[in-house]
């Protein structure tokens, strides 16, 4: 063999084979409400390893597969791949189980939440990670907004100084134009 060096590195090259995909538990505290709601959290990202928002993705390891996800508010490194982004997906706190995000060149996720239920959400973490934020949704009950349309003055004051400045104009072009 003349170039044992060559062959060991295309060796070396074939034998890593392709990257795989990198995944990060997701730890989040369950609500105490029952039903549907939906975790968020920042995901930062290696150099290179996500190109795409559909690069990224999360897996339920209770039987429910791939989520549906919204990726949002992307930052990106030099190369053009994503640094960091907001990862949303449905979960419910009636079938508890714990997910994973999946990320890589190689992931392609399928499905898109689209978000047209307003649901509380609630801050995951990734890679057991330490909390840096947590989303607060409280009810403070019914709303009650009042528009007054009333003609009253009071709404039209502003009118009242530009008239009279109007007037003033007026009286003192006529006055300037007149030949005495």
């Amino acid at each position: 063999m003349k170039h044992p060096l060559l062959f060991v590195a295309v060796v070396l090259l074939l034998s890593t084979g392709p990257s795989r995909a990198a995944e990060l538990g997701i730890d989040f505290t369950w609500p105490s409400y029952p039903g549907d709601f939906y975790a968020s959290g920042t995901v930062s990202f290696p150099p290179g390893a996500v190109k795409t928002p559909r690069n990224i993705t999360v897996f339920g390891s209770g039987g429910s597969g791939e989520q549906p996800v919204k990726v949002s508010g992307e930052e990106t490194w030099p190369d053009g791949s994503l640094l960091s982004c907001e990862v949303t997906f449905a979960a419910n706190s009636g079938r508890k189980e714990s997910y994973v995000l999946r990320f890589g060149p190689e992931v392609r996720g399928t499905r898109v939440l689209t978000e047209t239920a307003v649901l509380p959400t609630i801050s995951f973490f990734t890679g057991g990670a330490p909390r840096t934020s947590e989303n607060v949704n409280m009810d403070v009950g019914q709303l009650n907004v009042m528009v007054d349309r009333s003609p009253a003055v009071f709404y039209y004051w502003h009118v009242i100084p530009i008239m009279l400045l109007t007037v003033i104009v007026v009286i003192r072009g006529r006055r300037a134009g007149r030949p005495r």
